[in-house]
């Protein structure tokens, strides 16, 4: 049985020789859709895949208009033959889906442990001319 391994999801499974890319991928809990247009089913079934030569079926009619080529495969269209490796693309809302904690930015002015900006000679608004430990000492030069 050819071994499909996805590459982004770290799962490896066999599958039944001669099934659709999607149909291995959905029986896994694995979305390759990437986003449909309303009812149609049509939609952004792009992965790409890397494997030897015949391990998926050959192009489709409709994977040559899409402008398939290379590594670049229609999941919906591309039947697993032989053992490939298969990456995959997050879906258009996948980006939404849980919140993550992010540390608030220290705030020098309460903490005296949080990090600060170095003196150097670069100006600021409190010295346009570069911090004044920072400068060498002596007079400025006329300019």
């Amino acid at each position: 049985m050819p071994r499909v391994h996805f590459v982004h999801e770290n799962v490896t499974v066999e599958a039944q020789g001669g099934k659709l890319l999607s149909e291995v991928a959905a029986a896994h809990g694995i979305d390759v859709c990437r986003q449909t247009f309303g009812w149609t089913r049509v939609g952004g079934y792009a992965v790409w895949v890397r494997g030897d030569r015949g391990s998926l079926s050959p192009p489709t009619l409709w994977e040559r208009l899409m402008g398939v080529k290379g590594w670049r495969r229609l999941a919906n269209r591309a039947r697993v033959l032989g053992d490939v490796h298969v990456w995959t693309q997050q879906g258009l809302g996948g980006r939404l889906g849980g919140s993550r904690e992010i540390d608030p930015p220290g705030r020098p002015t309460v903490d005296r442990a949080a990090e600060r900006h170095g003196e150097d000679a670069a100006g600021t608004a409190a010295h346009p001319y570069g911090h004044p430990s920072a400068l060498e000492s002596g007079p400025r030069p006329e300019v």
